[in-house]
């Protein structure tokens, strides 16, 4: 459990710790942006728009982000386009397709804008399908 998760108003000042083994090199976190090899994933939208995916050397597990010689890692973006709290469960729908990637979900980062609410877990759906992807316990 972080600062974060305790005091959500810090979340306005602080950003959600990354598992530096699960993002590609040199990935730093704001608390409305992440970074990933020095490209702001805000700024890859607004030029590309969504879903969007940025590649980069993957880092060697263990080695507190040091760069692959071989290895790639990817960043997948996609736009939420409908929530819903239904029963409890908070229902994300997303303009991507998550099924043929090994999305790492605990990873999932809201970039745009700082909240303060509380992480829940939320069930994701691709827009075109009522499948879930999967579930994302950080948002």
């Amino acid at each position: 459990m972080t600062l974060t998760h305790i005091i959500p108003s810090l979340r306005r000042s602080l950003p959600d710790p990354l598992s530096r083994d699960s993002w590609p090199e040199y990935t730093s976190a704001t608390p409305d942006d992440v970074t990933v090899a020095g490209l702001s994933l805000v700024t890859l939208v607004q030029w590309c728009g969504t879903p969007c995916v940025h590649t980069a050397a993957a880092v060697i597990p263990g080695t507190n982000g040091r760069p692959s010689e071989t290895d790639l890692a990817s960043v997948v973006i996609v736009r939420v386009t409908a929530a819903v709290v239904e029963n409890g469960q908070l229902n994300v729908w997303i303009d991507g397709e998550l099924d043929a990637c090994a999305a790492i979900l605990s990873e999932a980062r809201m970039i745009g804008r700082a909240s303060t609410a509380h992480a829940i877990a939320a069930a994701i759906y691709s827009s075109s399908a009522h499948t879930p992807c999967g579930t994302s316990p950080t948002w």
